[in-house]
C-alpha cells in the first residue's frame, strides 16, 4: 500500500515538473465586415518596390524595444478600389514594419506582412503515388493583394489592423489559375 502511494506522488511530483508554461498572445480576429467599415481605402494591389524607412513603430511591442522594429515603405500598383479614393495612375504608398535584423528569436512573434514583388513562378502538376499523371504547367503570376487600409496624416497608407499582426489587413489573390487535366 505505501509504495503504491509513495509511487503515486512520484508520478505526480515527475508529471508537475515536466509541465512548462504555455505563453500566448491573443490575437484579435477581424471579420471582412470590420475590415471595411475601418478601412478609408480598400483596393486591389500589386506590390512594386519596398525601401526601409526611419519611421518609429507605433503600435504595441510587447515587452520589446522600439529599434527591434523596422519600417518599410511599399509601393503598389493599384488595380482597382473597392472602397476610398485613389487614383490608379498615382502609386500607393504603405508603411508597414518587420524585425530589425538585430532580433534572432521570437516567442509568440508577430504576423508581419511581407510582401515579394516581380512575378512569381508558380509549377502545377497533377499526382497519384508520387507519379505524374497530369500535365504540367509553368507560369509566372504577378502578386496581388486586397488591402484594408486607413490614410496617414502625410499621405501614406497603413494597415487597419495594428502593424504587428498587419498581415490581417491582407489576403492574397490569385490572377489566374491553369490546369492541365489528366489524359
Amino acid at each position: 500500500m505505501e509504495s503504491t502511494i509513495f509511487r503515486h506522488i512520484a508520478f505526480l511530483l515527475i508529471l508537475f515538473g515536466a509541465m512548462n508554461r504555455a505563453d500566448g498572445r491573443a490575437v484579435r480576429l477581424w471579420s471582412y465586415e470590420e475590415l471595411i467599415q475601418t478601412s478609408d481605402l480598400v483596393a486591389i494591389v500589386e506590390p512594386l518596390s519596398s525601401e526601409d524607412t526611419k519611421d518609429v513603430y507605433a503600435g504595441t511591442p510587447y515587452g520589446r524595444p522600439l529599434d527591434h522594429f523596422l519600417g518599410h515603405n511599399t509601393k503598389f500598383k493599384v488595380h482597382a478600389v473597392l472602397k476610398g479614393i485613389h487614383s490608379p495612375d498615382k502609386p500607393l504608398i504603405v508603411l508597414h514594419f518587420s524585425y530589425s535584423k538585430e532580433v534572432t528569436f521570437v516567442a509568440n512573434g508577430a504576423r508581419f506582412i511581407r510582401f515579394i514583388s516581380g512575378p512569381l513562378q508558380f509549377k502545377k502538376q497533377v499526382l497519384k503515388d508520387e507519379k505524374e499523371v497530369g500535365g504540367v504547367t509553368v507560369y509566372a503570376e504577378e502578386p496581388v493583394w486586397l488591402a484594408f487600409l486607413k490614410k496617414k496624416a502625410d499621405g501614406r497608407y497603413e494597415p487597419v489592423t495594428d502593424p504587428y499582426d498587419s498581415m490581417d489587413s491582407f489576403r492574397e489573390l490569385h490572377q489566374a489559375s491553369f490546369f492541365t487535366p489528366p489524359n
